[in-house]
């Protein structure tokens, strides 16, 4: 498990790709029950062109 307030800095397209694998693979080696995540945006950079 990740501990609570986790902080990732990088670009959306990554993060997603990220997100997506690790909740694949949760999903592959949980072979009964759930899997769940969550997420919370603290603060956005509004500098990117």
């Amino acid at each position: 498990m990740v501990p609570n307030n986790y902080l990732i800095f990088t670009d959306g397209e990554l993060l997603e790709q990220i997100i997506s694998n690790l909740v694949s693979n949760a999903i592959k080696y949980t072979p009964q029950g759930s899997v769940s995540i969550s997420a919370d945006i603290i603060k956005k950079n509004t500098t990117d062109v």
